[in-house]
């Protein structure tokens, strides 16, 4: 399978692009990694209202979400960048981060 560059990077703030949650990135996967059976409901759904399905070979990003507290799993397809910085309030934030630099949240650990 060939994978698509993540056009996004952890500790970058992003906005789904229908639904309006924000967060921050915490991990990203190259293609979609989790269950085929969600994957496969989703698009059922997706194809229920009319629109296309996702490609399970693009990115999808886990993201803290401040809006819901929860971690959101979304294809690259569904964000986009926010660039009005605003916290992020998560009450695992400090888990992953060490700080805020011009925008962008500081990864406690290195990644590769």
């Amino acid at each position: 399978m060939q994978y698509r560059q993540a056009k996004y990077a952890i500790g970058q703030i992003v906005q789904h692009r229908y639904l309006g949650y924000r967060g921050v990135i915490v991990d990203v996967d190259y293609a979609y990694a989790l269950d085929q059976a969600v994957l496969n409901e989703v698009n059922a759904n997706l194809s229920n209202e009319g629109k296309p399905p996702l490609e399970a070979d693009q990115p999808f990003y886990v993201i803290l979400s401040g809006d819901t507290q929860d971690h959101l799993y979304i294809s690259e397809v569904n964000l986009r960048d926010y660039d009005d910085f605003l916290d992020v309030d998560h009450e695992e934030i400090p888990q992953y981060f060490q700080s805020v630099e011009q925008g962008h949240y500081v990864p406690k650990f290195s990644v590769h």
